[in-house]
């Protein structure tokens, strides 16, 4: 501070600069927040669709239970693309195996979701095993 009680402009400008470094790291900070937001709610969704085919196909007929289908391409009546916000848009792109084992039928689901964001592929992959009946 000057002897007249004020700031001088070197003072001021230091201050200002380092304002805008503390505002610019917040903000950066605030966007890394939204994109594991978005992350989240995209594995949330894919992890409650898995879940929900894994089911439908348990507790459907057993003989229906035809091995086939591939978890890492689109096999033509083991995958589907839900749209769950009903934009006409698939959300997700899902796919199912099944595989015959001794004495039962095992089932893998994978969901992978379609939006385009950054960061690693959000999916989610849930597996069981169903006792011939």
């Amino acid at each position: 501070m000057s002897a007249e009680g004020g700031f001088t402009l070197v003072e001021a400008l230091v201050a200002l600069f380092i304002l805008t470094i503390v505002s610019l790291s917040m903000a950066q900070m605030i966007g890394m927040g939204l994109l594991v937001d978005a992350n989240s709610e995209d594995l949330t969704s894919a992890t409650t669709l898995s879940a929900n085919k894994l089911e439908e196909l348990r507790n459907g007929d057993y003989a229906s239970l035809t091995a086939g289908g591939d978890l890492a391409g689109n096999a033509t009546g083991y995958f589907d693309t839900p749209d769950l916000d009903g934009n006409g848009i698939a959300d997700f792109t899902r796919r199912w195996m099944v595989t015959d084992q001794p004495g039962g039928k095992s089932i893998q689901v994978r969901v992978i979701a379609n939006q385009d964001k950054l960061g690693p592929e959000r999916d989610a992959t849930m597996a069981t095993v169903v006792a011939e009946r």
